[in-house]
């Protein structure tokens, strides 16, 4: 029940329920309206629950936390003061927060005549259609007399019975309730009440307040001053709660089912900017109001504000808040005072998300107000690069049904700029920036190291700057697929004349290269030749690829081993000369488990190379054996 101070709000809520709900000692002093109240009535099949909000413009904000949640908007109008300046902005607020249906109220007509009763029912009709109102009933009233409160009534179960839109927060998979009133009862101890938005609510159920960590048991459950034992959406209900908490419970709070939703401080929200707003720049620090939270907020993403207009705004409010699609919020300047805008949120963006430009959050927006369900879930995609699939997700954050999901998976399987990768929906640009980063990042070790060939794993982690593991591992065996890239037992390198093999050459490759995985006494060159009945000039061929892509090491004298396998023994090595200080050719090779034929020829590379240093007839560790023995294949 809204309306200009002293226009006979309380008083019309009193006629239609029997209850004063000007409770507050100041209320009676001054005899208006400061703080919300609340009352029921019952016609026939139908509840109403009245909230009576304050008039004044110095209480708006309390009046902002009676309207976030009601099906029909009650404007009361003194017919002999007719429209005032609260009279429009409360229109205002009931178009921006998308009360459905309208009926006003004309009182006081026991003090005018019957004209002037239609010459403020006529500027009443040109006035309110600035805010969206074409159609609404205009009831003649009077609180003294009692003439049209039954017609009132009527009217009211009329508009109650058409279809009821369906709330902003239907899709929520939770119990949520904004909270606009708290009690400390004695006896009873703490009660909140508010409007379910979504979910239900039973006796013995554990609930939070959002930001608090501690779990609440429901010990009782009032709807429309009835003890019941379950609530849902859309009921005006009280709760009576057991338990601590960590700070006083107060309006603005939100009460829901335990680690079942996240808050945010960063929306995505489409306003309509009031009519008779001034003009603004962004950015702009305006009062927001949703649900039934009131905090500063700094709006931005456009270069003005236009009376009269829509626009996409990124909104950062002071305190984080809890949002879905589809919610009601209002903005309001302290100076000069009043209401600039109105709108709705699109989306709630959560810390942990990438940061983003403004100008990009604004078009993700711009297609999240108008696009359908699988457009919607690619644009989120597009913005991100990826996203781990969570159907569930998408209700209560984009708005769809199950129906809409369920059409929007189909849909985005024929989709050319979205590609399902693993469990993860992942945009073609993604794909394309990650695999020009593998192939920088080769073409940079080739001309800076001199050398072509890079462990995939090390390719793989310097691109998880960009993207997640798996859209790593399939941009790189994209790659592959497209033959830019070249795999060697674990190794890469760009595609060239020096990296490619031919078919034939690729198998008889891993003919060799199985012939010294994980062996400590491989074969020579001559006798790889034997072994694989090929000729002296395509083994050394292959050798001579195999060394270079580092899958084997060249020890000299026409001896190789396996690059692993050589780590592993440099690995064995520091263990044992860190228990005897040196050792003879005979214990290295006891220890190694090989013979002498190998055993010398990895000795004298070991000493060529810094990983030993001999002293007449032992070895000791040299100054290079731990980044050998440490390696793990990327030798340095």
């Amino acid at each position: 029940v809204t309306g200009h101070i002293d226009h006979g709000k309380t008083s019309l809520v009193g006629r239609l329920t029997g209850i004063d709900t000007d409770t507050h000692p100041e209320e009676k002093r001054r005899g208006i309206t400061i703080d919300l109240g609340f009352a029921s009535f019952s016609v026939g099949e139908h509840t109403f629950a009245c909230i009576d909000a304050p008039g004044h413009q110095k209480y708006i904000g309390n009046l902002l936390a009676g309207v976030s949640a009601v099906d029909i908007g009650l404007l009361v109008v003194a017919c002999d003061q007719g429209i005032q300046a609260q009279t429009l902005e409360h229109a205002a607020i009931l178009q921006t927060l998308d009360v459905p249906q309208l009926v006003v109220a004309l009182s006081r007509v026991d003090l005018t005549s019957d004209q002037r009763q239609a010459e403020v029912t006529e500027e009443l009709q040109v006035f309110l259609s600035d805010y969206g109102f074409d159609e609404f009933p205009v009831i003649p009233i009077s609180n003294v007399t009692g003439e049209g409160i039954d017609a009132l009534k009527q009217t009211l179960v009329d508009a109650a019975s058409r279809p009821r839109p369906a709330a902003a927060t239907e899709l929520e998979p939770y119990f949520r309730m904004p909270i606009d009133r708290v009690l400390n009862v004695p006896g009873r101890g703490l009660v909140v009440a508010g409007t379910v938005w979504s979910g239900e609510v039973r006796v013995g159920d554990s609930l939070q307040i959002v930001g608090q960590p501690d779990n609440l048991r429901v010990r009782e459950i009032e709807v429309h001053g009835d003890m019941v034992d379950y609530s849902q959406a859309g009921k005006r209900t009280a709760i009576n709660l057991a338990g601590q908490l960590s700070a006083p419970a107060k309006r603005g709070d939100e009460l829901v089912t335990p680690n079942r939703c996240h808050t945010s401080r960063q929306l995505l929200v489409e306003v309509e900017v009031v009519a008779r707003a001034p003009n603004l720049r962004c950015p702009v620090t305006a009062q927001l109001h949703t649900a039934t939270s009131a905090c500063a907020a700094r709006l931005t993403g456009q270069d003005a504000l236009q009376p009269g207009e829509r626009s996409i705004l990124v909104v950062e409010p002071e305190q984080p808040l809890l949002v879905a699609r589809g919610q009601a919020c209002l903005f309001r300047l302290p100076y000069p005072v009043g209401s600039i805008a109105g709108g709705h949120v699109l989306l709630g963006l959560s810390d942990e998300l990438p940061k983003r430009k403004k100008r990009e959050l604004v078009q993700l927006g711009q297609q999240l107000a108008s696009a359908g369900p699988a457009d919607r879930i690619e644009s989120w995609v597009q913005c991100w690069g990826e996203w781990q699939i969570d159907w569930a997700w998408c209700g209560p954050n984009l708005g769809l049904s199950t129906d809409d999901i369920h059409m929007a998976e189909q849909s985005l399987k024929e989709r050319e700029d979205v590609l399902q990768v693993g469990d993860r929906l992942v945009s073609r640009g993604l794909i394309q920036r990650t695999e020009a980063h593998v192939l920088r990042s080769l073409m940079t070790r080739a001309q800076v190291q001199e050398d072509d060939w890079a462990i995939r794993d090390s390719i793989a982690e310097r691109a998880s700057a960009i993207a997640s593991p798996a859209v790593v591992r399939h941009a790189i065996d994209d790659l592959i697929g497209r033959q830019q890239l070249v795999e060697l037992n674990g190794r890469l390198a760009i595609a060239s004349e020096k990296t490619l093999l031919s078919k034939k050459q690729r198998a008889k490759m891993e003919q060799l290269i199985k012939l010294f995985d994980d062996n400590r006494k491989p074969p020579t060159a001559k006798e790889a030749m034997t072994q694989l009945a090929i000729t002296q000039e395509a083994v050394d061929s292959l050798i001579r690829h195999a060394t270079h892509s580092r899958v084997l090491t060249d020890l000299g004298s026409g001896f190789y081993v396996g690059t692993d396998v050589l780590t592993t023994l440099c690995g064995e090595l520091r263990r044992l000369l860190e228990q005897q200080g040196a050792l003879s050719v005979a214990a290295i090779r006891d220890g190694w488990q090989v013979t002498r034929k190998h055993a010398i020829p990895l000795l004298e590379f070991c000493d060529s190379q810094g990983i030993t240093v001999r002293q007449q007839d032992t070895r000791i560790a040299g100054p290079n054996l731990d980044a050998w023995a440490d390696a793990s294949g990327e030798l340095v």
